[in-house]
């Protein structure tokens, strides 16, 4: 046997090794998904979403939902169309985001509008299936070909180029247009001087270590915040009891009540006659009224605790019940309303 025989037999077992894995993997996922929570966050696609650290990135930026990682490596858009059920359709997501199509562009075969053509028909099977699904698709990460040593890989460079990247991200972007789903670049901070992926990001060129991921995730998080902020906030309603959490909800209530009393004194001293009866009657609501919810938000950015956050204003929510049509009855009996 030849080389060059040796070369094309090693390259059919690894092809075959490769469907296998995948077909693994699809009844994998298939005989998973009935144990799935339907309204979740899912992410779909090839390898780049398969690697991508969700769930340790959930646990260290400490958010709490129900996320799947649907993607399967070597999956082009052929492949995600003939797995549609076990990849996205039968988790019926709330959320979907969506990255296939790299492994297209890996040869000399490839054309732009067929795959862009068969990623269509992966938007219309989801819009016309999923029709309240929230749909975002992703950008191509970059490459960097200067850090590849295997042949193989090299040779695979000669076709997945940054600027064939490039057009197919604009034709997916056009998609996302055309079908109101939401385009998500968020490649701002992995590429380096010369605009190639940065070589302490990538293993071999084309995939991602977890400090790869990290930026990407940076960019992600304000958006899955949204997506999984109502995940979070039932969870918040579960509030373990610790001596310490019982100190600090009775410091927060008597101050809360300190406040309530405060506005009550300042709007009876000074806002008690007309024409500023009705700015009394404001500065009472304004402190019976619940915790902003937007200090979640902010707590979370800021890398504090996001979960005693949304504790804290579903907690005031829930007594502001109490306290808004108290405090507004005894406006009205002070003579402010």
């Amino acid at each position: 046997m030849t080389e060059q025989e040796r070369n094309v037999l090693l390259n059919e077992l690894r092809q075959q090794e490769s469907q296998r894995e995948k077909q693994i993997k699809r009844e994998r996922f298939r005989r998973l998904n009935p144990y799935a929570k339907k309204g979740a966050v899912v992410f779909a696609g090839s390898s780049l979403m398969e690697q991508f650290p969700l769930y340790e990135f959930l646990q260290d930026d400490d958010l709490h939902c129900t996320l799947y990682n649907r993607g399967i490596g070597g999956f082009t858009t052929t492949e995600l169309l003939e797995a549609m059920d076990e990849c996205i359709l039968e988790l019926q997501p709330a959320h979907l985001f969506l990255n296939i199509g790299t492994n297209d562009l890996n040869g000399p075969d490839y054309d732009r509008a067929a795959m862009l053509g068969r990623y269509e028909e992966i938007v219309q099977q989801i819009r016309k299936k999923l029709p309240e699904t929230k749909l975002y698709l992703l950008a191509y990460y970059p490459v960097n070909p200067t850090v590849a040593e295997d042949p193989g890989l090299i040779e695979c460079f000669r076709w997945r180029t940054n600027e064939r990247i490039r057009e197919a991200s604009e034709g997916v972007q056009a998609l996302a247009r055309k079908y109101g789903a939401e385009f998500l670049d968020l490649n701002k901070d992995l590429y380096d001087a010369a605009g190639n992926l940065k070589a302490e990001y990538t293993i071999e060129g084309m995939h991602l270590y977890a400090n790869g991921y990290r930026p990407v995730m940076d960019a992600l998080l304000p958006l899955l915040l949204y997506c999984v902020l109502p995940c979070v906030v039932l969870k918040s309603f579960c509030i373990e009891y610790s001596e310490k959490g019982a100190v600090e909800l009775a410091v927060g209530i008597a101050a809360g009540a300190g406040m309530l009393r405060l506005s009550m004194a300042v709007s009876w001293l000074f806002f008690r006659k007309a024409p500023w009866r009705q700015i009394g009657t404001v500065l009472i609501i304004v402190n019976a009224a619940p915790i902003g919810s937007n200090i979640a938000v902010y707590a979370q950015r800021l890398g504090l605790d996001s979960s005693y956050a949304v504790q804290m204003v579903c907690l005031s929510t829930l007594l502001s019940l109490i306290a808004l049509p108290v405090m507004l009855s005894l406006a009205a009996a002070l003579g402010f309303a």
